[in-house]
């Protein structure tokens, strides 16, 4: 993993939107990202009931597939903007406490896919919170870029104080 570090291609995800709804998967890079958390995680330098997520667009996305992969690993994830996966996933990410964020303006990762798939983790008992910006674009909110309230609430969390 050393050696190719320098070298992982940007396909994290495959992002499937040819109609609706969308949904994302693991792309071809997909597996050295994996890789990438389980060393991180196996390191020793990390406390392991403290590895959170977060990821805007496209890296939101992954860190979504992130969680499903790897859920004994992930503490918490704030993700903005992002094509979730399939719907139903949704109840694999029940535990996990998630943040979204999206623009009900989002053209790019549409917000009409957004708002069913946190409605089903929210029917199946999941943790999720999604913020709604109206009439914003596909964008990290600018006060959320400086605002550090949403990190600290993020950073609480452990894995091992899950439901």
């Amino acid at each position: 993993l050393e050696r190719r570090r320098n070298r992982i291609a940007a396909a994290l995800v495959h992002l499937l939107c040819d109609e609706l709804p969308c949904a994302s998967r693991p792309g071809p890079s997909f597996a050295l990202l994996l890789q990438l958390l389980d060393a991180f995680a196996t390191s020793g330098e990390v406390d392991q009931q403290r590895i959170y997520v977060v990821g805007f667009s496209m890296g939101g996305s992954a860190a979504l597939q992130l969680a499903l992969a790897r859920p004994q690993l992930i503490a918490g994830m704030a993700v903005f903007g992002p094509v979730p996966p399939t719907r139903d996933r949704a109840a694999e990410l029940r535990r996990t406490p998630l943040l979204v964020v999206h623009g009900n303006g989002d053209t790019e990762n549409p917000f009409a896919v957004m708002r069913p798939w946190m409605e089903k983790l929210k029917a199946v008992g999941g943790q999720g919170r999604l913020l709604v910006r109206t009439g914003m674009q596909h964008q990290i909110p600018d006060d959320m870029l400086v605002d550090k309230g949403w990190r600290r609430r993020l950073l609480k969390g452990r894995l091992d104080a899950r439901p």
